[in-house]
């Protein structure tokens, strides 16, 4: 009776259900569990396919795990590799086994000091098709062959793999860039920064023009969250040093951030799924702010301080939550007003129809607060009426 080996596959994408498909032809190994950074994706993979879906870092700890099916995108191919080696998996990787030659030849001599087997998804021009044609010139089924030409050609990956970006290199660029002339040139500006993450947005502290604020989101491939946010950062000196101010904050998916125009050391700050948090110490310390009629997980597209009375907090929700099959969860509550500090709120939804509320501003001369929403274009209103 064959072995029948145990895997765990990571990386439940497009090519996932080719190998599905073809793992009834095989008695030699069964896929047991699934893994994806992205947990509804393996969720879905394993209800279809009657697995169990686990996190990575669960799948190769798994003793019962003896192979790994890794079907990543190619730019941790091999990464997830070398984790599942140094667990003391075997791997079988899609093509390629890596992105470099060096990252490679690493994982060969892991592979062979762990006394594992890895192996790696032929190319195309080790397929079937090619295959069957050499074994016929070698058994000579056809006769002398005198001249022979075998083309294998198709549009290419993007024309039928429905999340191609993965493919395809991109430039790795710095994580700021500032300029000091009107834009005419840009140097490097995130020394102490991140890379990977977007940068939600730039405050300049209307106190002292030396400070500034960067707040930070999870990476996105079209709607798909593919990484984390870092929290918020702060510079002292115009940008070219920053440090990250994330103390007591429990998400790191920041999107807005509000400096007292009064008070320089208070600041509000503005999450994805976190509802709003203050700081009273210039952003060294974080403390969330209860919203006592909204959930604890709410989105906030806005902040705005009053100039003429730093009591008076205005926030704009918004279901901020970019997976685009989970919107909707969070939900869009329109504007709150807080009349002393952040401490307590009410709703100021009076005449507003449309909950969905990206961004606020204050028109300081005519006492005027605006809101722009989702599909709901700007409304307005009199604060002091």
């Amino acid at each position: 009776m064959n072995k029948v080996f145990k895997v765990g596959l990571i990386g439940c994408g497009h090519i996932a259900e080719t190998y599905f498909r073809a793992h009834k032809y095989f008695n030699n190994f069964k896929i047991i569990k699934c893994a994806d950074v992205k947990s509804e994706a393996a969720k879905k993979c394993a209800k279809t396919y009657r697995i169990q879906a686990v996190s990575v870092n669960e799948l190769l700890k798994d003793k019962r795990v003896e192979i790994i099916l890794n079907l990543t995108p190619p730019k941790v191919h091999y990464q997830i590799a070398k984790k599942s080696l140094l667990n003391g998996k075997h791997v079988y990787s899609e093509k390629p086994l890596a992105i470099n030659l060096k990252d490679g030849k690493e994982l060969l001599k892991i592979s062979k000091r762990k006394k594992l087997y890895l192996g790696n998804a032929p190319d195309t021009f080790l397929g079937g098709g090619n295959q069957k044609s050499k074994e016929l010139l070698e058994n000579k089924n056809i006769g002398k062959v005198n001249l022979g030409n075998a083309i294998f050609a198709f549009p290419g990956v993007q024309s039928y793999h429905p999340n191609p970006e993965p493919w395809f290199a991109k430039k790795e660029g710095v994580g700021l860039t500032g300029s000091e002339n009107s834009g005419d040139t840009w140097k490097a500006s995130d020394n102490g920064f991140v890379r990977d993450v977007h940068v939600s947005k730039l405050i300049i502290d209307p106190n002292n023009n030396n400070i500034f604020y960067a707040t930070t989101q999870g990476a996105t491939e079209y709607t798909d969250k593919v990484g984390d946010g870092a929290g918020v950062f702060k510079s002292t000196d115009r940008g070219n040093n920053w440090t990250q101010i994330n103390n007591g904050l429990d998400s790191l998916e920041t999107n807005v951030l509000a400096v007292d125009p009064n008070d320089s050391e208070t600041l509000y700050l503005g999450t994805d799924d976190d509802g709003v948090y203050k700081s009273i110490d210039g952003g060294n310390s974080w403390k969330k702010l209860n919203v006592s009629s909204l959930s604890k997980s709410f989105g906030v597209g806005d902040i705005v301080v009053d100039p003429q009375n730093s009591d008076n907090i205005y926030i704009g929700t918004v279901d901020y939550f970019r997976l685009s099959e989970n919107r909707g969860v969070l939900g869009d509550f329109g504007i709150y007003k807080s009349t002393d500090g952040g401490t307590s709120w009410e709703e100021f939804n009076s005449g507003l129809k449309h909950l969905g509320v990206f961004s606020l501003e204050i028109s300081e001369e005519n006492r005027i607060l605006y809101a722009g929403t989702r599909a709901g274009g700007v409304y307005w209103i009199k604060l002091d009426n």
